[in-house]
Formats: structure tokens, sequence, C-alpha cells
């Protein structure tokens, strides 16, 4: 009976925590996904609310995707004036997906700089979302006005001009 214990009872222990890991992370998608509809939909304040809970139950979701979760609420908080709670969702987004993969978190952290003032570091994202994708034209519109900012009158038209191209309209 003591061997069967002593292999059973850390067995038992060790699925309840996968578990409980796994609740946890089905928890914090479902508050992102309620986030992101209220975002979508204007209702920024309910859209915070569900970003911190996700934020809440997250230590078992990925750095990516918890960089996600407080970009959208960075966004969210600016939506409502509220610049510095942004900035520092922001910053903490940029800490935790240093090295985005694809064109779509490059462009979210290139953002998230522009927002905290690291134009040459939004500068940068840019350029590697449309390196990833070049027919982001978000990512050119954008870049375009990181460049002007920065005096590059010339780069910036350039850039506007394939954000048309690929966009349609300057955003």
């Amino acid at each position: 009976m003591k061997k069967f214990s002593r292999f059973f009872l850390p067995l038992v222990v060790l699925l309840l925590a996968g578990t409980a890991a796994y609740a946890g992370n089905h928890e914090a998608k479902y508050f992102l996904s309620n986030g992101e509809a209220k975002l979508k939909a204007g209702n920024y304040k309910e859209a915070i609310a569900d970003f911190t809970k996700a934020i809440e139950y997250e230590p078992k979701l990925s750095r990516g995707y918890l960089s996600e979760v407080y970009f959208k609420r960075g966004f969210a908080k600016s939506a409502l004036g509220d610049n510095e709670g942004a900035k520092v969702d922001y910053r903490i987004s940029i800490e935790l997906d240093r090295t985005p993969k694809d064109a779509g978190a490059s462009y979210n952290r290139g953002t998230a700089r522009s927002f905290t003032g690291d134009n040459n570091g939004a500068l940068a994202d840019y350029t590697k979302a449309i390196d990833l994708n070049p027919e982001y034209g978000e990512a050119y519109a954008h870049r375009g006005k990181i460049k002007e900012a920065m005096g590059d009158k010339h780069g910036a038209k350039l850039d506007y001009k394939h954000a048309e191209k690929f966009h349609g309209t300057l955003p």
C-alpha cells in the first residue's frame, strides 16, 4: 500500500496542477477575447477590466500572448485619455516581447514605442514589419509619420505613397 500511495499521490498532485494551469490559461484567453470584442465596440472601460482579468490569470500564458494583452489594454487606456497608464502598459508589452516574429507584432511594438517617445525603436519596428510584409500599408503610414517627425521629409513622402498604395487611405 505504501508503494502505491508513494506513486499515486504525486501523480494526482501533478494532474491537479496541470488542470489548474489549463484553467488559468483558458480563463485568460476568455477575458482577452471578451476584451477584444469590447475594444472593437468602443467600450474601453469594460475592455480594460477584461484585459486586467486576463493579466491576473496570466501566469500560464506565453510572453508574446501576454505582450498582446498589455498592448491592447494600453490602447484602450489611451482611447480614454489615460496616456500615462497607456505608456506603462506599452512599456511592459515591449519588455515581454523583445523579438516579435511576425509583421503584426512588430507593428504593435513600433506603435507602443512611438507612444513612449522611442522614435528610433519605432522606426526599426515599422521597418521590420514592412520587411516581413511588404504590403503592410499601415506600417508604411506610421513609419512615414516617424520619419517626418525626425526630419526625413523625402523618406516620409515615399512611405506615404506606399501607404496609399497598400492601404488605400492614410490612417
